[in-house]
């Protein structure tokens, strides 16, 4: 029996979080369907979190145009240990490309980026007139 279940986000931007999941070393899998426990379901794109398993992630694209993410989290969290921490992994990576997008976008450039002792990142940015 999976455990398929739905976290919701405020992922919006298909491309920076492909490159948010690059950064964190997750391939997209060729396949659209996320493996549980007996079960799958299809999704608009899929990552395997553990190549030596079948520990995936799927993101489904909703009506507003955001994505949630869908897994067999007992599945997942078996097999890392830390499904909670893949979640907020993910969607810091994903906030951390989306900054970087919209700080160029604006004319801006970073002069400092700063890992805090909590993982969060300090990033100082500043625009040259």
């Amino acid at each position: 029996m999976s455990h398929f279940t739905k976290v919701k986000t405020k992922i919006f931007d298909k491309g920076v979080l492909e490159q948010a999941l690059k950064d964190l070393n997750y391939q997209i899998s060729p396949v659209n369907v996320v493996h549980g426990f007996g079960d799958a379901k299809s999704a608009d794109f899929v990552i395997n979190l553990n190549k030596s398993s079948k520990s995936e992630i799927g993101f489904t694209k909703n009506k507003d145009g955001s994505y949630d993410m869908i897994a067999d989290w007992w599945g997942v969290n078996l097999t890392t240990g830390k499904h909670q921490d893949d979640v907020n992994q993910i969607t810091q990576r994903y906030a951390y490309q989306k900054v970087l997008v919209e700080v160029k976008k604006r004319g801006f450039v970073i002069a400092e980026e700063k890992v805090q002792g909590d993982n969060s990142i300090k990033l100082i940015v500043r625009k040259w007139q």
